[in-house]
């Protein structure tokens, strides 16, 4: 088949941690180790903004549900709020005590889910940076948290094997989900909520009943660690990214790859599909993110 990669969005100095589109699709941020947060028009792939003032690592980074501000995670123990337009630092959420992994709005963009290195996540008021609960039960770091569509639940991912969830207004802990034979590092929902799936160091993805944390069935197909595992906008496909330096396209009802996205020169740490669900971005240890079209795929 022909190349599927449109673009190479290459700017950042080092390892390129994540790639997310914003909820219009017309733009994506990525971050990195090389402590910048990077804008880019999502159809040239050209650069449009620097975003700067974290002192480490970015390892996180992600638009609002209205497309007005980012939220970005950071080595430096904290998570900032920046202006989407103009790069503007508009607040910190300051309170964990070790690195922060992730950092994600609730669907309606009210709370913000932070996860730590420092065994926690924690819920805070988008408005004014309050925090507001923190989620303990975790045995190790948490590497990510993400909400349900619904807004109603958290589901994180540890490096103690397991992913948990949780009552999102009351923080209590409604189940664990254990399976994995190493660390978890990322959990997502898929868009009905009805599935939660990770991505895990023992080279499987797996996919769970959210309702009864039961597991479903597992992906099979990377030969190293899978970093990420994520649902397209209508649930028929999962995007995977892995240590093997590629990024899989699932048929998720069959367990089957519909193609290896190859072409990083390095490890994959995450790819996102775009809100049409027809591109999907990657980002790489190789210090560059790629657009891919995978339009024709979608529609088998």
């Amino acid at each position: 088949m022909e190349d599927r990669c449109t673009a190479i969005l290459d700017g950042h100095t080092d390892q390129v941690l994540c790639a997310n589109y914003g909820p219009d699709g017309q733009t994506i941020v990525t971050a990195g180790r090389d402590c910048t947060v990077r804008v880019w028009d999502a159809t040239t792939g050209e650069a449009l903004a620097q975003i700067l003032g974290h002192t480490d690592t970015v390892a996180s980074a992600r638009y609002s549900p209205d497309g007005q501000t980012i939220i970005t995670a950071s080595d430096d123990q904290t998570a900032r709020v920046w202006d989407a337009s103009t790069g503007e630092e508009l607040g910190q959420l300051i309170g964990h005590t070790g690195w922060v992994n992730s950092a994600a709005y609730s669907p309606d963009g009210q709370t913000i889910v932070t996860a730590s290195k420092d065994g926690t996540a924690c819920i805070w008021d988008a408005s004014n940076g309050e925090l507001l609960l923190v989620l303990r039960g975790h045995a190790s770091h948490v590497y990510s948290a993400a909400y349900s569509p619904n807004g109603q639940s958290i589901v994180t991912a540890s490096k103690d094997q397991t992913a948990r969830l949780w009552d999102a207004a009351t923080g209590t802990e409604l189940r664990q989900l254990t399976g994995h034979s190493q660390r978890v590092f990322q959990a997502s929902y898929s868009p009905d909520g009805a599935i939660i799936i990770t991505a895990s160091w023992d080279h499987t993805a797996r996919l769970w009943d959210a309702a009864t944390g039961a597991e479903l069935r597992q992906l099979r197909g990377h030969e190293d660690q899978v970093r990420s595992a994520d649902y397209s906008p209508n649930g028929r496909t999962i995007i995977t990214a892995s240590s093997d330096g590629m990024a899989c396209l699932w048929l998720g009802a069959t367990r089957s790859v519909i193609y290896r996205l190859v072409g990083h020169t390095d490890a994959v740490h995450c790819a996102s599909f775009s809100p049409d669900g027809q591109t999907i971005v990657t980002a790489s240890w190789d210090g560059t993110a790629r657009l891919w079209n995978i339009s024709d795929l979608v529609r088998l």
